[in-house]
């Protein structure tokens, strides 16, 4: 059966009815070559989203899930229900700031038929970039390394959970173990050999757990630091005082576990948490001393997310395929 477009992007939304606008103002203002069909995926929300989408999108399909699915199965319910030659998820909080992404993200594709998935350079608002945009899979080498801050003292040399934004500083592309969802095309073929999202994981860690599975199969997974997508982080999920939901943990807990047979629980927690109290400090001194509010935020953050990771339960290993 041959591909209808060339691109389906697939959204999935939560509550999250202004973001989403956004995302899709910034999405179909911009032109592009490729035959696109854009889906979104609506699980359950309140905020009106769906009678948006049908008032102001009229061109986007809409599949309406009675139930909150997470972002695996949400994302895999638009994958089963079309076909083309390429898919890339979207995130609802993040917007298209460059012309021509979606052809340049496809022309790659096209251009490197070795790689399975590519994601973008996310950044945010100032056109930072974000530490999330990709990485490597989660060991217990890239866990001691990003914990205490060692992946972000050499270019290529260490190797950390998440791509030291040095390693992102040009434009050339950057193989990687992972990248991360909010911005990320997959190769059609690529997914018929590896398979869909595990549904497992209901948010945060899919990512990471699918670019392992690709790489199982011999597909190559690359990070494009040319080609920059604004992401604002967890925007569908901050909490109190505007810091990242912690609920992350909850992700890559579970996907170390996975991944890991002979990895430890003590240790992921132990250097995790330990991790965090170095950012605390970090942060905390440095907010002393500049007395802005951003490295303030960042300390409060890192102690929310150690006091999460203290309660969290211990995840059971469990066959991921």
């Amino acid at each position: 059966m041959s591909p209808e477009n060339d691109l389906t992007l697939v959204i999935v939304s939560w509550n999250c009815v202004s973001l989403l606008d956004s995302c899709l103002r910034s999405l179909l203002g911009r032109p592009t070559r490729a035959s696109l069909e854009v889906v979104v995926v609506d699980n359950a929300s309140s905020d009106g989203a769906t009678e948006m989408l049908k008032a102001r999108y009229p061109a986007v399909r809409v599949i309406a899930n009675s139930e909150n699915l997470g972002f695996s199965r949400a994302n895999n319910l638009a994958i089963r229900a079309t076909r083309s030659r390429y898919v890339v998820l979207l995130n609802p909080d993040t917007e298209i700031i460059e012309p021509g992404t979606l052809d340049r993200l496809m022309a790659f594709m096209d251009d490197n038929p070795e790689v399975g998935a590519a994601g973008a350079h996310l950044v945010d608002r100032n056109g930072r970039s974000q530490v999330g945009s990709a990485g490597y899979g989660p060991g217990p080498a890239t866990v001691f390394a990003h914990a205490f801050l060692l992946a972000r003292l050499t270019r290529n040399g260490i190797r950390g959970l998440c791509l030291a934004p040095v390693s992102a500083g040009d434009d050339r592309r950057v193989d990687v173990d992972w990248v991360c969802g909010a911005c990320m095309i997959i190769r059609r073929t690529a997914l018929g050999d590896a398979g869909l999202l595990c549904e497992r994981y209901f948010l945060y860690g899919e990512d990471l757990e699918f670019g392992h599975r690709l790489r199982q199969h011999g597909w190559v997974v690359t990070h494009l630091p040319g080609v920059r997508v604004m992401h604002l982080l967890s925007g569908t999920s901050r909490g109190e005082h505007n810091v990242v939901s912690p609920q992350w943990l909850d992700g890559f807990s579970q996907v170390y576990m996975d991944l890991n047979e002979n990895g430890s629980w003590y240790f992921w927690k132990i250097c995790m948490g330990t991790g965090f109290l170095i950012r605390m400090a970090l942060y905390g001194m440095l907010a002393l001393v500049s007395r802005r509010a951003a490295p303030r935020r960042r300390a409060q953050e890192a102690l929310v997310w150690l006091r999460y990771l203290v309660n969290l339960d211990r995840w059971d290993r469990t066959p991921t395929s």
